[in-house]
C-alpha cells in the first residue's frame, strides 16, 4: 500500500483533541512558547482547533467513524 491508496481505506479515527485557545483553559497554548519543549516545536497549534476544522483536515481521507 502507498500513501495514494490511503483515501480509500475507511478510517476509524479513535484519538482526536479539540481546543479553544479562547477560553483560556491551556496555558501551554495560550502563554508564551517554551522552548526546548520536550515534543517539540509546537507553536503550529497554539491556535482554536475544532471539529470542522478536523473534518477539513481529513477530508481527503474517507472517514467511517471516530470514538
Amino acid at each position: 500500500m502507498t500513501m495514494t491508496d490511503a483515501p480509500s481505506i475507511p478510517i476509524f479515527d479513535a484519538h482526536q483533541h479539540f481546543w479553544d485557545t479562547r477560553l483560556g483553559t491551556y496555558p501551554w497554548l495560550c502563554g508564551e512558547t517554551v522552548h526546548n519543549f520536550r515534543y517539540g516545536d509546537y507553536r503550529a497549534i497554539c491556535k482554536r482547533y475544532q471539529p470542522d476544522d478536523y473534518r477539513r483536515d481529513t477530508q481527503r481521507f474517507r472517514r467511517a467513524g471516530s470514538v
